[in-house]
């Protein structure tokens, strides 16, 4: 569809002139050099031979092409679960709440490939771990750590993470969830012993 958007492009896009002339006449020889001096290319005109006469075809517009490219980007990313402003960003940047409407198809696509691919890259590791002689090779509580798929801002997730404390108490799990990498809990924890773990009620 975009090739053929393009060839309309190249031929019919512009308007097309011709010209009907004596083929043997001395005008037509005149008129052709004319037309090589002016800013107007010769390619643009269609010389017919017979006659006296000038005139254009009107130009062919592409907005069928576009359209049916539009749909087929619609039928995309309908089967893919991809947000359709993915495809159609013309400025207008949806509201935050409108985003994780749009993106939870996607997002719960990527959740369920996390869980397959994160099993396997355990048993990557583990096999890497044996090839090199490392005891982490029997290490069947590893885990693989994917980062949030979900796009929110930092506000709403620390937020969040502080009602979740407020419930559990727990300062590791709470430092989990907002995004911390396991040395940065490490870190944390050990420079906060005593509110490591608190407990509710």
């Amino acid at each position: 569809m975009i090739t053929d958007l393009l060839v309309a492009s190249e031929f019919n896009r512009f308007k097309m002139r011709y010209l009907l002339v004596d083929a043997k006449s001395e005008a037509f020889d005149k008129l052709i050099a004319e037309l090589k001096t002016k800013a107007a290319a010769l390619q643009r005109y269609l010389v017919v031979a017979g006659g006296q006469q000038v005139g254009a075809f009107p130009e062919t517009t592409l907005e069928g092409f576009v359209a049916a490219i539009t749909l087929l980007c619609q039928h995309i990313a309908t089967q893919t679960q991809t947000p359709p402003h993915y495809f159609f960003l013309r400025g207008e940047f949806p509201s935050g709440e409108s985003i994780q409407s749009a993106e939870a198809g996607l997002v719960a696509k990527v959740e369920d490939k996390q869980t397959v691919f994160g099993e396997a890259w355990e048993r990557v590791m583990r096999l890497g771990f044996a090839v090199t002689g490392d005891a982490r090779a029997g290490a069947e509580d590893a885990e693989t750590i994917w980062r949030d798929p979900r796009l929110r801002p930092e506000g709403v997730v620390v937020d969040a993470a502080a009602k979740k404390f407020a419930m559990h108490g727990s300062l590791r799990q709470t430092l989990e969830d907002v995004g911390y990498s396991p040395q940065q809990q490490a870190r944390i924890l050990a420079e906060r012993p005593e509110v490591s773990e608190v407990p509710v009620g």
